[in-house]
């Protein structure tokens, strides 16, 4: 097999232009989010840049933001409380790249609550057949209840059985589970509603847009919690069979972005 000729040039250790270019997928990206995802990153960068100390760190990075989006270095500079920087410069210019959905996660999200979790906060007096219906269902949606009660003992349902509790209240925050529902009697709805723990489950399940089952006697924790007014079309109740069925369909859907969180 003959040798091939000679290769001769200069030979340079170089990168593509394109490595120059910082800003233009990260433009794509922002671009393609929901809204409700916008407003994570915004808050994402309002949460870590609010942990710099150094002013002229934080005026140089919502100034390379603003290369990214003018909206999103706004909303960040907002956020901290500080005047909007002049744009950085960039090294190479910003590719206008079309949105692509497949760099959302919540555009692709799927309708189920399948593999999902949902932490069932029990009183005492609650309801035995409400709370096997809601057990039932989840579980033929292909969920998880987790049972969560004032104390790890559980909570006394009304057929006078006692429901064993996976989690007290206080070491099971709602921010474990994908949605919640809380089922209670009159006595343990007041217990509810005087433990701090057991009304920072349903007040952080309301402002992480979950959905919120609602059976029993539940005024009480609701009032304690300030929602008197503010539950909407995403806080069901769970009461009957029909409610049962409707609350578990709702939570193969998604989380309620658009709560309104300032009522």
């Amino acid at each position: 097999m003959p040798f091939p000729a000679e290769v001769t040039g200069e030979t340079r250790r170089v990168r593509s232009a394109s490595f120059a270019d910082h800003f233009s997928q990260a433009r794509q990206f922002w671009l393609s989010q929901t809204p409700a995802e916008q407003d994570h990153i915004v808050l994402a960068y309002t949460f870590e840049l609010g942990k710099v100390e150094t002013p002229a760190i934080r005026a140089r990075m919502v100034a390379n933001l603003r290369v990214v989006d003018d909206e999103l270095a706004r909303r960040v500079a907002d956020g901290l409380g500080m005047e909007l920087p002049e744009a950085a410069t960039p090294f190479a210019p910003v590719v206008e790249l079309a949105p692509s959905p497949a760099l959302s996660i919540l555009a692709n999200a799927r309708a189920t609550f399948e593999g999902r979790k949902l932490g069932l906060l029990v009183g005492d007096g609650a309801k035995a057949a409400v709370v096997e219906r809601l057990v039932a269902g989840v579980k033929s949606a292909g969920g998880v209840v987790e049972v969560v009660a004032l104390t790890v003992g559980g909570a006394w349902l009304s057929d006078h059985s006692i429901l064993q509790a996976k989690q007290a209240v206080a070491g099971g925050p709602s921010v474990l589970y994908d949605a919640v529902a809380v089922v209670t009697g009159a006595a343990g709805g007041s217990a509810l509603a005087d433990d701090p723990a057991a009304r920072d489950f349903l007040t952080d399940a309301f402002t992480h847009f979950k959905v919120i089952g609602l059976g029993g006697d539940t005024d009480a924790l609701v009032a304690a919690c300030g929602l008197t007014g503010s539950l909407d079309d995403a806080c069901l109740p769970v009461g009957t069979a029909a409610e049962a069925k409707a609350f578990v369909t709702r939570l193969g859907g998604p989380r309620q972005w658009e709560r309104d969180l300032t009522a």
